[in-house]
């Protein structure tokens, strides 16, 4: 008599945008872990801050610490139709509850005329099948434009999140305005650029990592960086590499910071943005009226305006 013995699929390899970062030398940043423990009594915490502010390796190391369990989901460009998000939404949550059967149901066209009413119950079934003290994070959520579907569905999520459970939002972008009810009920808890900013301490931990550099040079370092963890690792390179005194780096370092401007912010943006940008770098500040004169925009204030609320480096 034959034995058939049961074949099991093998789940297949995780997707990048679905896997929590592989981290690198990454630093643990006590202050903010207590900061997040704390934050997390609310249900849904949104992290926000520049490009380079270090606010996916701060979520990704947490999680790995305190050893959180739950779901890590990329949003880019293509979850902008909803089939696609709650799809692959799916795949992360059979990733998230393994030895479990996971069966979240797809976005079908009879469900597109209710889409909020679906993601409402698509969130609740999600949810209920977490364990508790799980997360689920959202890393680039500035990718969901304002006024798109998936911007909806966070909204109705934010809503939707039981206790016992966290949503994790990570942005470039303060929450948008539709959302800012939920800041001053309390369902939503902040953590901003300032509080992500590297302190001394953390700037010195940071470039042990690197390099052993003394006091004046760290000082000089923190000062220039302005606790912009990017940058830091830049000069940090700079110093490595050549050796330089605090008073070059700046110099030094200016080309490397440069491509990183260019590909993280200026290449990414609208041909409009990017001509408004152009026309108003040089001068250290600068008002709508005037923006709007040198640039011939007469839109010009409004888009510098929503740079500094994406955190583009724009204050």
């Amino acid at each position: 008599m034959e034995v058939l013995r049961e074949c099991k699929t093998p789940m297949p390899p995780a997707l990048a945008k679905l896997t929590r970062p592989r981290l690198y030398g990454a630093v643990a940043r006590a202050r903010l872990f207590q900061l997040l423990d704390e934050q997390r009594e609310h249900p849904v915490v949104w992290i926000s801050g520049p490009p380079g502010s270090g606010k996916t390796t701060l979520v990704a190391s947490y999680v790995t610490e305190r050893e959180v369990p739950g779901i890590w989901y990329q949003i880019d460009s293509g979850d902008a139709d909803p089939a696609t998000f709650f799809y692959y939404m799916g795949l992360a949550a059979e990733r998230a509850v393994r030895g479990r059967r996971v069966s979240l149901p797809l976005l079908t066209n009879e469900s597109l005329p209710d889409l909020i009413g679906f993601g409402r119950r698509y969130a609740r079934e999600l949810f209920g099948r977490l364990p508790r003290g799980a997360a689920v994070i959202l890393d680039n959520v500035q990718e969901a434009p304002l006024g798109s579907a998936l911007a909806q569905l966070l909204e109705v999520w934010a809503e939707e999140i039981p206790e016992g459970l966290n949503l994790l939002c990570i942005s470039r972008a303060e929450p948008p305005l539709s959302m800012m009810r939920y800041v001053s009920t309390g369902r939503i808890a902040l953590i901003d650029w300032e509080a992500l900013r590297l302190t001394l301490e953390e700037t010195r931990h940071f470039a042990a990592v690197k390099h052993k550099i003394g006091d004046r040079m760290l000082a000089r370092l923190h000062q220039q960086s302005e606790g912009w963890a990017a940058g830091l690792t830049l000069m940090l390179e700079r110093v490595v590499h050549t050796g330089d005194l605090p008073e070059a780096i700046a110099v030094q370092s200016r080309g490397a910071i440069f491509d990183y401007f260019a590909g993280t912010l200026f290449d990414r943006q609208p041909t409009d943005v990017r001509h408004v940008l152009l026309c108003t770098a040089l001068p250290p500040r600068i008002t709508p009226s005037l923006a709007s004169k040198i640039t011939g925009n007469p839109n010009a204030g409004a888009l510098l305006d929503s740079l500094h609320r994406r955190n583009l480096f724009t204050n």
